[in-house]
Parts: structure tokens; C-alpha cells; sequence
């Protein structure tokens, strides 16, 4: 039987906590600043699940939500079950991943044959693409891992990110697409980048698989070749993004049955041609991807549709390998990616912030009014990472803010200080930001060895360009990051949010965790939880959550933003009362998409070594272990 997308968007309400009344003890005052800010990157999964296996653990609720806005034709029709928590535990290894179960339950059994933790992760990125129906994962995205080997204790990163073509001279005429889709937009092969997946997947192979490297495609040549069952929301994705997908013969072809008619939902969605690039590349290495056929096809068709890709861009391209950034907190060693990216860079200075702050000593920020106001202070400060040299000495003049300084904690002192004076950012435009999608997968090998990875086409849904190769959805991040493309120039990579994290205590490893969404607030509310408040991974997991907020344009203010009857009223109204505005928004498919994210973790009992993996299954997220 092939899998089936099975639909979890059965809406069941929103968490509720009883929390204890703290009167506020502070005040601030806004920024009187105005910058523009080059990058806000939501990495997103909007999935459907792929046939659930056991019952994940339900998390108890008071005060359920109102439904979804109904919006037929749109996604916003559909409702989502926000309260399940799917969880496992384990002896010997265990994945976890934010979608496609049948993918996890693949790499778990790469595991079981004497893969690593790897091979494992590895696998289980390769097998959601096809299930997932490359809407918004793609064999042309990026990745980014980190990788702890138990043998030398040691930790690694690897950047397989977008690398921004040599011929893109003038990145802010790349054309824009609108959204919702409408038409109007003018499709081009200048928003596509040069993609890593395959090289990164491939590079972090060589160094910590243990199986011959075509096993690992065997699930999901398996899964495309005999189909996807397509279910609502799959088939809303494809209704909301007709004229996209239409709109070039190679990919209409892709998105219509034999009949000529469109797919619906129960129709069976087979990939034979993403099966075979797949095959090939089993056989050939991810060089037919770059330099192969299916690099030079590549090439003729973005530059076919108006693109500067060369086939010099793909020959040149290499994952790069980087000591990860970290920093000690409360005992723990926290690790994430190292440069060129900048998520890891965001979460270890929000560590020396929540250290300089002594939020330890205080409650729960879902309980303690001033906890929740100076986390949003501390969680705003990755702002810093999109702004230029200029900007940001406008805004902390005197302070060394660049990536390399902002990991020290010294560098945190200073900064706390003027965010506790008031001058922390208080705005950022919607220039450069998107409703992106991602996966994440995390997993740990009988020896010890772990993989936290994330990997994302970075482009809504479908994308706007309608361009695919030999079955290869091809993504368009470029046609909203074109400041960031100019910042970081052409020929270089495009540095992003991406944040895995390794903790460690006493040299062992304790937590793994990879995220997708809103990856910076979510993963610092979940880590803190942890870290700061002594809370388990399945509470955590379960603790009320405050989205990313929202930019008014023009002001030098923001807006913090959570669904109703997630946080108690009173903790809202002290935090408002100390001068920060927050709003309770409707729960739809959208307002969570661009304003949640989702944290697929593994935490290890030091003592004993038990396994304990937990995943929001609101996207299809699950766990499973042995």
C-alpha cells in the first residue's frame, strides 16, 4: 500500500495553564530609532503527515480556541490540531522529524541495519521530499547539519546553504512574487540560487555514514516511484497554486493526471521522474546533480526563464564545514551552527543575554510577567543579525555588534545594559520576509552519535517561477531576499536562521534539536524552558508559546503576538503595563505558519542514557525509537 498524506488538521483547541499572578517590577521605554533591516527568514513546514503510527501524547486543555476562518480554495480553511505532542522513547536510537512519518520510520530502519545517526538523518530528509510532494522541500534546497561524534566527543557543522550566482550584479531588481499567487507576478529564473542539498547530503556522508551511500535513497526511490496518496491539504496546495504550476509545459505536465485533468484529493501522485534523479544519484554522487546531466539541464532552463545560474556556479559549489559557535550556560555547553551562518550566532547570544538578565532566578515566562517581558526583549535582539555595520552603530553606537563579537559574553554585558536602558530594536520592515518552508530531522545512533539537521527550499509552497527539472521542483528564494543577496554578494554563500542545537553537560550530550518556523523564538522558548526553568522535554514541548511578533511598517514598535487562551490574561496585561504591546490573534492555518515554529528534540537522561524524542505533530511531525 502506498502512504498516504493522512490530514492531522483536526482542530482541538489551544494549550491553557494556570499561572501565578507577579506584579510587574519594571517599566521600558521604545526605541526612538528607525533602520532598515535586510532579512527575516520564517523556515516553515506546512505538512500533511504520512500515515500516523502510535498515538502521540495529548496535552490537557481548558479553554479551546474559536475554529479557523473558513476560506474556501485557501488554507485558511483548514484546522489544526495544536495540542498533540507526538513523543517516544528509546534504549539504543531514535528520530525524530516535523513531517512525513513513513520518512522517519525509514530512517530509523537505516539505523537498525548499522546506519548512523547519519545515515539515519540523512535518509529520512531524502525520503520527505517525495512524500511530501516537493512543495516545499526540495532535492534543489539547502541544508544545514550539526554532528555530535561520540568516539571523539567532538561536534561539527556543515553549511550546505544557497550560494548566490557570480553574474547576479543587481539583486534588488530580482523579481518579486506576490502572495496569495495571483498571476500578476512576473515569473523568472533569477530568483532561483544554487542549491546545496545533494552536495551537503553527500558531504556529510563521506565523513559520518557507515552505509554504502545508494541505501540510503532506496525509501525514497521507493516512495516516489510507487506514489503518494494526495490528500485535502496537498490538493489545496495545488488548487491555490494552479496558475503557478500550469504555467510551463514540463511542470503541467507533472500536475496532470492522464486524463488531463487536474489531481484531487485520493488520487495516487507518482514521481517516476524524480525517482530516476534519485537513482542517479545513488550511482553517480550528487555530481550529476552540479556537473551531470541534470546540473547542465539545470542551467539551460534557468537561463531559459531569465536566469544568471552557470554551469561555473555548479562546479564550484561545496558544502562548507565550520566550527559550530557555543557558549556555557547554567552548567551546559550549548552548541549550534557555526558561520557563515548567523542562527547559531542568535541563540548563544540570547543565552549570554537570559544569563546577564538572571531570568533562572525568576518564573516561568509563561507565569512570571517579567520573565515573558524581557524574553521578548532578549528573543529581539537577533535582529542584529540583519542589519549592516552602519545601522547597527547607529542604533548601539560604541558597541562592537558584528557575528564574531556577538558571541562573547562580554559583548552580552554591554548589550543588556542598553536593552535594559531602552534601547533595544524595536522594528524591522516586511522587506526580505516570507512564509518559507523546511523539515527537520534529529537522531541518535546506538553509540551515541547525533544528527540534528534542517532542510528548506526557503520559498512559499510552490514558489512563483513554476520551474522544475527532471521532476526537480526548483524554489525561488531569491525573489524575496534581495537585500540579503546584495549584502553578501555574488559568488558567496547566503548566510540564514538555520539553528540545530547539541547541548552537552559534563562532555555528554543531553539535548539535540532541530527546528523549522519561526526557528529562533521557538527554539530559545524551548531551550529555556529546559536550561533556564528545569522543565522536562515533554513539558517544554507542551508550555504555552509566544509568536514571533509582529513589525509595524514605519514605527519604531512591535507588536508580540500569541493565540487566545495561550497565556493567562492577567501575565499579558502586567507586560502590557511595562510598556510592550501584545496582541491575541485568531489561530488559522496562516497566522500559525508565518508565526509558530516547530521543534523536533531528543533529550538524553545522563545518568542512564534513556532516549526521550518529542515533536508538535501539527505538521505530520513524529518520533519513534528502539
Amino acid at each position: 500500500m502506498p502512504p498516504s498524506a493522512s490530514n492531522l488538521f483536526s482542530h482541538t483547541g489551544l494549550i491553557s495553564r494556570e499561572m501565578s499572578k507577579v506584579k510587574p517590577t519594571c517599566k521600558s521605554r521604545r526605541a526612538s530609532h528607525l533602520a532598515q533591516l535586510s532579512m527575516a527568514l520564517l523556515l516553515f513546514a506546512t505538512a500533511a503527515c504520512s500515515r500516523a503510527t502510535p498515538a502521540p501524547t495529548k496535552m490537557p486543555t481548558s479553554t479551546p480556541s474559536p475554529p479557523p476562518t473558513a476560506n474556501t480554495g485557501t488554507t485558511e480553511a483548514l484546522q489544526l490540531d495544536t495540542q498533540t505532542i507526538a513523543s517516544a522513547s528509546a534504549e539504543n536510537g531514535m528520530v525524530v522529524g516535523t513531517a512525513a512519518p513513513d520518512a522517519v520510520q525509514a530512517g530509523l530502519q537505516m539505523m537498525q541495519q548499522g546506519g548512523s545517526a547519519a545515515d539515519a538523518a540523512l535518509a529520512t530528509a531524502l525520503a520527505q521530499v517525495p512524500l511530501m510532494l516537493g512543495n516545499f522541500i526540495s532535492y534543489a534546497g539547502i541544508m544545514e547539519l550539526l554532528y555530535f561524534e561520540a568516539e571523539s566527543g567532538q561536534i561539527y557543522s556543515m553549511n550546505a546553504g544557497w550560494d548566490i550566482p557570480r553574474a547576479e550584479n543587481d539583486p534588488l531588481s530580482i523579481p518579486r512574487t506576490q502572495y496569495p499567487y495571483t498571476g500578476s507576478s512576473r515569473p523568472s529564473g533569477r530568483t532561483a540560487l544554487v542549491p546545496g542539498f545533494m552536495a551537503g547530503l553527500e558531504s556529510a556522508h563521506a565523513r559520518f555514514g557507515s552505509l554504502p551511500f545508494p541505501e540510503l535513497f532506496e525509501p525514497a526511490i521507493n516512495f516516489a516511484r510507487q506514489g503518494v496518496v494526495i490528500d485535502d491539504l496537498q490538493a489545496s496546495f495545488m488548487a491555490t497554486f494552479e496558475p503557478v504550476i500550469t504555467r510551463l509545459p514540463e511542470t503541467a505536465a507533472l500536475f496532470t493526471r492522464e486524463d488531463g485533468q487536474p489531481y484531487q484529493a485520493g488520487d495516487l501522485y507518482r514521481q517516476p521522474l524524480l525517482a530516476e534523479v534519485l537513482e542517479q544519484v545513488a550511482r553517480q554522487g550528487a555530481e550529476y546533480m552540479y556537473s551531470g546531466e541534470w546540473g547542465r539541464e539545470f542551467v539551460q532552463i534557468i537561463q531559459r526563464e531569465g536566469g544568471v545560474i552557470t554551469q561555473e556556479d555548479l562546479d564550484a559549489y561545496q558544502a562548507i564545514w565550520s566550527e559550530p559557535v557555543s557558549t556555557s550556560y547554567a552548567g551546559y555547553e550549548i552548541y549550534s551552527s557555526g558561520l557563515p551562518g548567523f542562527g547559531g550566532v542568535n541563540l548563544v547570544e540570547a543565552f549570554n543575554l537570559i544569563e546577564a538578565a538572571g531570568l533562572r532566578e525568576h518564573g516561568h515566562f509563561s507565569e512570571d510577567p517579567e520573565s515573558l517581558f524581557w524574553l521578548m526583549q532578549i528573543a529581539r535582539a537577533s535582529v542584529l543579525s540583519s542589519l549592516d555595520s552602519g545601522q547597527k552603530g547607529a542604533l548601539f553606537p560604541g558597541l562592537e555588534l558584528s557575528l564574531e563579537a556577538r558571541l562573547k559574553k562580554q559583548t552580552s554585558l554591554m548589550l543588556w545594559e542598553r536593552i535594559q536602558a531602552g534601547e533595544t530594536p524595536l522594528f524591522t520592515p516586511k522587506q526580505g520576509t516570507a512564509n518559507t518552508h523546511s523539515a527537520a530531522v534529529v537522531a541518535i545512533d546506538s553509540q551515541g552519535n547525533i544528527a540534528a539537521l534542517t532542510h528548506t527550499s526557503n520559498a512559499y509552497l510552490y514558489g512563483g517561477s513554476g520551474i522544475t527539472v527532471k521532476g526537480v521542483y526548483i524554489p525561488d528564494p531569491g525573489s524575496y531576499q534581495q537585500y540579503p543577496i546584495l549584502s553578501a554578494g555574488a559568488g558567496n554563500r547566503l548566510p540564514s536562521p538555520i539553528n540545530p542545537v547539541i547541548v552537552l553537560r559534563d562532555g555528554q550530550p543531553v539535548w539535540a534539536s532541530a527546528c523549522i518556523g519561526s526557528v529562533h523564538y521557538e527554539t530559545l522558548q524551548r531551550l529555556a524552558s529546559v536550561l533556564a526553568f528545569d522543565l522536562d522535554l515533554l513539558q517544554a514541548q507542551q508550555a504555552p508559546s509566544l509568536l514571533a511578533p509582529r513589525f509595524e511598517d514605519g514605527l519604531v514598535e512591535i507588536i508580540e503576538q500569541v493565540f487566545p487562551g495561550e497565556l493567562d490574561q492577567e501575565v499579558l496585561q502586567a507586560v502590557r503595563e511595562m510598556g510592550q504591546p501584545v496582541e491575541e490573534i485568531p489561530l488559522t492555518f496562516n497566522t500559525y505558519a508565518l508565526g509558530r515554529g516547530v521543534l523536533a528534540a531528543i533529550s538524553i537522561e545522563a545518568r542512564t542514557g534513556k532516549l526521550s524524542g518529542a515533536v508538535p505533530a501539527v505538521f505530520g511531525g513524529f518520533a519513534a525509537g528502539y
